[in-house]
């Protein structure tokens, strides 16, 4: 029995169940509820395996497992806050967004981190965008200037048709032009903005962005498509 004890502690409290096959580390923990530690380290495994499940895209097993770490009160105080976030970033993997923006309201407490708080924002603000209630969404991130943050702004006012803001929010994302190379991300980036800008009709604000940004795209291989707008 020791020694099942410090494999199920290796492989669930250490982290080490991502160097066996996926479906056997799930059989285990499944399969030896007995094993499973006590206190912190319980609640660490639970985390780990959830962690797992979702790498599997097994969603809904990965949601369950945490619901029953906050069901049995296993954790206190702004851990409740860390894993309700966790919580909720499987929920928008699974297009659950209700269900999301309630967990993370049930699982607010005092005294959580600024690193925290702007996670749960995001979080919100991405449930309200799958909602389609975009306005509330921008709302939730206008004082956040993280590119996380700018990121997120430019997704939703690009997947809701505001071309304009689509294109402000995504020049916050690219290097100047007098850089000497991008990154795909921001040849990517860089892109989409002439596109945003061809989709919101503005001729002349496209034909100065193009003609600023075309030297340094001509160095990646989407050279040919921005040279298209």
């Amino acid at each position: 029995m020791r020694a099942m004890l410090r494999i199920f502690r290796s492989l669930y409290v250490d982290g080490k169940a991502s160097d066996i096959p996926p479906l056997e580390a799930v059989s285990v923990y499944t399969e030896f509820p007995e094993l499973m530690p006590s206190g912190e380290d319980g609640t660490t495994a639970a985390i780990n395996f959830s962690d797992s499940l979702v790498d599997m895209d097994l969603l809904q097993r990965a949601a369950e497992t945490l619901e029953a770490l906050l069901a049995k009160n296993a954790v206190e105080g702004t851990e409740v806050t860390r894993i309700g976030a966790r919580l909720a970033s499987i929920y928008l993997l699974d297009n659950r967004p209700n269900d999301a923006i309630s967990i993370l309201q049930r699982s607010n407490r005092e005294g959580i981190s600024g690193a925290l708080e702007n996670e749960r924002r995001l979080l919100r603000a991405r449930a309200l965008s799958q909602l389609d209630m975009n306005d509330q969404a921008i709302a939730t991130l206008n004082d956040m200037n993280t590119r996380n943050a700018v990121r997120l702004k430019a997704d939703i006012y690009w997947r809701s048709g505001q071309w304009n803001n689509a294109a402000s929010s995504l020049i916050r994302l690219i290097p100047p032009s007098t850089t000497e190379e991008v990154t795909p991300e921001e040849a990517g980036y860089i892109l989409n903005v002439a596109v945003a800008l061809k989709l919101a009709g503005e001729t002349n604000a496209l034909s100065a962005f193009r003609e600023k940004y075309t030297p340094l795209m001509q160095t990646t291989v989407l050279a040919n498509s921005f040279a298209g707008y």
